[in-house]
């Protein structure tokens, strides 16, 4: 149910969620704009406007304490993270996984000809 409530709201904002949408809505448990965007190595623009769609969305909301505006999850954007937790994540991780087993065996034609002794060959 969650994710079909998301995926209709989301298309109608022409909203893609991607790996940096989801960190950015986990890391929003009562705190404040500039520090996600620390903590992410992001510019404080980016993650504003990214705040500005969850915002749209419902997903979060913003607490005015004194000249900061804190956000906090809504009960929404905490059942989306959840989601986001069980479903995904394991996903990501995996596929992660088996690209770094692929990378790691992927040769060159020079590996190949160093197995194959052919170097010799071509010093000779």
């Amino acid at each position: 149910m969650i994710e079909r409530k998301v995926r209709l709201v989301a298309i109608r904002k022409n909203l893609l969620f991607n790996e940096l949408h989801f960190t950015i809505l986990s890391r929003c448990n009562y705190t404040y704009a500039h520090k996600i965007s620390k903590g992410l190595d992001a510019t404080w623009t980016s993650v504003v406007t990214i705040l500005r769609e969850f915002e749209e969305l419902q997903l979060i909301k913003r607490i005015k304490q004194g000249r900061v505006y804190m956000i906090d999850l809504t009960p929404l954007g905490k059942e989306l993270v959840s989601f986001y937790n069980t479903a995904f994540l394991p996903l990501t991780k995996q596929v992660n996984d088996i690209n770094d087993v692929v990378s790691h065996n992927i040769r060159t034609q020079d590996d190949i000809d160093k197995m194959e002794g052919k170097e010799d060959a071509k010093e000779k």
